[in-house]
């Protein structure tokens, strides 16, 4: 893999899962954000279909403006390519700790972006609200989404006794051509007693 991009004041410990069509990779760290290549293991996980990239330390002051990325197989030979053009890793401003990216092959149609919004209703029990970090992880044919923190924009959400807190997160996912378009929703509803 050869990553490039916008460099921090400190090195952030980043891992990188591969997903394929058979499985997932085990977390991998990646080696280097300067376009210098490093190598993945992603045996027996198919054809590769993303990859998505998990902030191990605290939140970044800034995200890493995503410049340059290729995965090479180095059995076959093959090079896949993503989408980088205004991406960020971990959102602009730093404050997200997983980011998916679709990998890109000549002839096929990538996964596409789902936003799913997360409406969690929350009990009336006594102690049945929080402020804790909330983590949820979707699960499907294309791998799962990699545990992420339920927000409201960018500030982690409280879960206030007898309310509806509304979040959201990104899974890509394949859709048909019928139903392609740039952006599609979802919803998931959670209850908290």
């Amino acid at each position: 893999m050869w990553l490039e991009s916008s460099l921090p004041e400190e090195a952030p410990d980043i891992d990188v899962i591969l997903f394929g069509r058979n499985g997932k990779s085990l977390p991998q760290n990646v080696m280097s954000l300067e376009n210098e290549p490093f190598l993945l293991h992603a045996r027996g996980i198919g054809e590769i279909t993303k990859a998505s990239f998990v902030l191990l330390d605290s939140h970044l002051k800034r995200g890493l403006k995503l410049q340059n990325l290729r995965l090479k197989d180095l059995d076959t030979k093959e090079e896949l390519g993503f989408q980088t053009a205004e991406r960020w890793l971990f959102g602009e401003d730093g404050s997200e700790t997983v980011t998916e990216l679709a990998a890109i092959r000549p002839g096929r149609a990538p996964l596409n972006e789902v936003l799913y919004s997360v409406s969690v209703y929350t009990g009336t029990l006594p102690a049945s609200e929080t402020d804790a970090d909330v983590f949820l992880t979707i699960f499907g044919e294309n791998g799962d989404s990699c545990k992420r923190q339920l927000k409201s924009g960018s500030s982690p959400t409280v879960f206030e006794k007898g309310k509806v807190s509304i979040g959201s997160l990104v899974y890509y996912v394949p859709l048909s051509c019928d139903s392609m378009s740039s952006h599609v929703r979802r919803s998931l509803i959670l209850i908290i007693c």
